[in-house]
């Protein structure tokens, strides 16, 4: 299974609203759904209608996210260096 869809969703949204942020932490439920903290104080969750789920095993420092707005007023968290996107949800 791959670890994020590799889909055109999050070209069609335009300017990312976080761009290249350090995570703080990241945690997942007993579902699988992550939620991320980044840098910035934003925390992200996963939407739970997103059939991938993340299988990140490096501390959160390690990785660098941006959020790209998508269609229909949806949200994607684009990984660097991970092909693919996260369907997300901003909590706070």
């Amino acid at each position: 299974m791959p670890e994020a869809s590799s889909g055109f969703g999050h070209l069609f949204g335009g300017k990312p609203l976080v761009s290249d942020v350090r995570m703080v932490s990241y945690s997942f439920d007993a579902n699988g759904i992550f939620t991320v903290t980044l840098e910035d104080g934003e925390v992200w969750q996963e939407s739970s209608d997103w059939p991938i789920l993340a299988k990140w095993k490096l501390p959160a420092a390690s990785y660098y996210v941006s959020i790209l707005p998508g269609v229909l007023g949806s949200y994607h968290l684009k990984v660097r260096e991970i092909t693919g996107y996260f369907k997300v949800h901003r909590l706070r």
